[in-house]
């Protein structure tokens, strides 16, 4: 709490006296996330799948794969401030019903050495991962949080067409999150201007334009299947149905109790995503 207030107290200085540089200074720790410990659970990944590497322009691209090359394929893409481990859970059930899994870890994530991403920068790694592979039809993608935003963005306008879109929570408006930000650092509205406006210089649409079911409108899937907690206090449940208001073919499964992390980790969601996967492999 102290090391907030003395963020607040900074920022808000700042912005007073130098809004521009409050602003692209904001940009710039917006896009770090914090590195947070591996949990041993997630450890697991690293020895129980195999570790490969994909030609991406920065850096190359940590992946995990598990399960027959010649299986249905699914990719899992996990979410901010995570590692792909966080979906071992996930994609270690899957395994074990016949499906070739493949684990990306996102920029600046994992054992990635880049210090900053974003949701686009992200979703250029993903059309890197989609290429390497050779993949423009025929698969499905499981996604959590930050990780479905970015899916989205990079499937938005492109010749591919996913058959399943799984989401485990999904953002929806993106100014809302900023929003949020500045509010937490104490961000003046001079500064708050700037930030969006440096925002705005790698980002595909305005800042105010930028929602995930514009993108998910403009993607080539069968359907889109969104799992969300009702109690989720990371991501709030009415993303999902903001999406499912905007984008035909959505489809919400809620679940209680579960939160944003422990949702990952719980058997019930693997046999609920299993149920759906199954669907599209017939």
């Amino acid at each position: 709490m102290l090391v907030l207030k003395l963020l607040r107290y900074f920022y808000r200085t700042l912005s007073f006296i130098c809004p521009a540089c409050a602003g692209k200074l904001a940009f710039w720790q917006f896009q770090q996330p914090r590195l947070k410990k591996t949990r041993e659970r997630e450890l697991k990944i690293y020895s129980a799948f195999r570790e490969r590497r994909i030609p991406f322009h920065e850096e190359d691209i940590f992946v995990y794969e598990s399960g027959p090359e010649n299986a249905y394929p699914l990719i899992l893409v996990h979410g901010w401030e995570s590692n792909p481990g966080s979906l071992y859970g996930i994609a270690s059930y899957l395994e074990k019903a016949g499906f070739r899994l493949i684990v990306m870890g996102l920029p600046a994530h994992g054992k990635s050495s880049l210090k900053k991403t974003n949701m686009v920068h992200s979703s250029r790694a993903i059309l890197a991962l989609l290429d390497h592979y050779g993949f423009k039809s025929g698969f499905s993608m499981v996604t959590h949080s930050f990780g479905s935003g970015a899916s989205a963005v990079a499937l938005a306008g492109k010749e591919i067409k996913a058959d399943k879109l799984l989401f485990i929570t999904s953002s929806e408006v993106i100014k809302d999150i900023f929003d949020d930000y500045a509010k937490m650092i104490g961000l003046g509205k001079k500064a708050y201007e700037y930030l969006l406006g440096i925002t705005e210089s790698v980002t595909p649409v305005p800042i105010r334009e930028f929602v995930i079911s514009g993108f998910l409108r403009q993607a080539n899937f069968e359907q889109l299947v969104i799992i969300h907690d009702v109690g989720d206090k990371v991501i709030p449940f009415a993303n999902a149905k903001s999406i499912q208001l905007a984008v035909p073919l959505t489809k919400i499964i809620p679940t209680e109790g579960k939160g944003h992390y422990r949702i990952l980790w719980d058997e019930n969601v693997y046999q609920m995503i299993l149920a759906e996967l199954n669907f599209v492999r017939r």
